[in-house]
């Protein structure tokens, strides 16, 4: 997932007139990285829920996290 990361920069760059090969690439990197990001949102949550929880401030750091996560990749930003 770490080296789709370094490549998948590329869609972002939809307007500057790149061939359709570039964006072809681009395009089948960013669905491949959502897989792997999507079992991480899940373990996390997963864990969230079975975990013996101890309501202080590194789980709401964990919680905001997990929701930064998730709305910068539903919005791309």
């Amino acid at each position: 997932m770490a080296y789709m990361g370094f490549v998948v920069w590329g869609h972002h760059m939809y307007l500057v007139g790149l061939d359709h090969r570039s964006r072809s690439l681009y395009s089948t990197i960013t669905i491949m990285i959502s897989l792997p990001a999507t079992i991480k949102v899940v373990n996390w949550t997963l864990t969230l829920i079975n975990g013996a929880l101890k309501v202080d401030v590194v789980l709401a750091w964990s919680i905001a996290y997990i929701l930064v996560f998730l709305v910068g990749g539903f919005t791309g930003m």
